[in-house]
């Protein structure tokens, strides 16, 4: 039977293989999937169980490691790579419009672009954090300002657009409340969110409330974005949502608030307002969390990784039998 060390790393690259990306073996450590159990393992351990114990349904290419018979998404990865980085200018120019309006703290690109995976038809999206007591202002604003712009996915048109469907305030940052049962979507989401906007340090603040992915991948280390995807204000932008922020601290803006929450909830589609009353987390709206995910995967994901990283075990049991 593989090992502890060796199941957390074909866990990693049957997980990854979902979504067409192979791994280095950076990568693999620090997305090492344990699954509660305790376990320390560098780069040198893991090369060294790729070679021997999982020589067999493990293969190597271009500095990536991935399933035997799967070469061809070492060349998808190379090719996503480049759309990626031409994706990402879209997302920092929208970054910087939105980290300008009064109460967002953090913006993060989510999802695919994240971790530089994202094929060429799809949109960008966006994880948003705002102070306590405004998360429904940010979200009218910042869907005014992307409308305008033409930049909102449509049923038509998708590639390139800014999703926001998922914003939560300060004081609602633990994620696991929402986490299914073996919830390995969410984990990994958790650990590939690029934060391109982070003022007062909240996606520390987001890490430290979601310690318990550790469990799971315990060599996770926090996403540190290229200087040239980070979101840095003007000292007069930095002032004017300060300005912004103390006007609409108030009575004023506690009004504003209620009145563009219950604007918002109005125009609704009916099918978002069925799924909030629903007993799912697909989609969540309260004043601390706006979660608009009519088409949540994550079952589905974690159906596929259970019957592939089964199927994929069960042949490296009878390789390894054959050696």
């Amino acid at each position: 039977m593989p090992t502890e060390i060796s199941q957390a790393i074909l866990s990693a690259i049957t997980y990854f293989d979902i979504f067409d990306y192979p791994l280095t073996s950076f990568e693999i450590e620090k997305w090492l999937y344990a699954n509660n159990t305790r376990m320390s393992a560098n780069q040198t351990r893991i090369r060294q169980v790729l070679e021997t114990e999982l020589a067999g349904p493990i293969s190597f290419d271009r500095g990536f490691y991935f399933l035997k018979g799967r070469e061809q998404i070492v060349q998808t990865r190379l090719d996503r790579y480049n759309l990626a980085d031409k994706k990402f200018k879209r997302a920092l120019l929208a970054g910087k419009l939105l980290a300008a309006l009064p109460f967002v703290r953090m913006i993060a690109v989510c999802n695919s672009l994240g971790y530089g995976n994202a094929s060429d038809q799809s949109d960008i999206d966006f994880f948003i954090i705002t102070t306590p007591g405004r998360i429904w202002l940010v979200r009218f604003l910042s869907v005014l300002i992307m409308k305008i712009l033409g930049w909102r996915p449509t049923a038509e048109e998708t590639k390139n657009k800014i999703c926001l469907s998922f914003f939560i305030s300060q004081d609602s940052l633990d994620l696991e409340k929402i986490a299914l049962e073996d919830d390995i979507y969410l984990i990994y989401w958790l650990s590939q969110l690029t934060p391109i906007y982070n003022q007062d340090q909240t996606y520390q603040q987001l890490l430290r409330s979601n310690f318990w992915i550790n469990d799971y991948l315990p060599k996770f280390l926090e996403v540190s974005p290229n200087p040239r995807r980070h979101i840095k204000q003007s000292l007069f932008f930095a002032r004017l949502k300060d300005k912004l922020e103390n006007w609409l601290s108030g009575n004023f803006g506690g009004r504003l608030e209620n009145y563009l929450k219950n604007y918002q909830f109005k125009i609704l589609p009916p099918q978002l307002k069925a799924l909030a009353h629903s007993a799912g987390t697909d989609v969540i709206i309260n004043d601390k969390m706006l979660k608009f995910h009519d088409k949540d995967n994550r079952v589905k994901y974690r159906e596929t990784f259970k019957l592939q990283l089964g199927r994929v075990l069960e042949n490296a049991k009878i390789i390894n039998s054959k050696l």
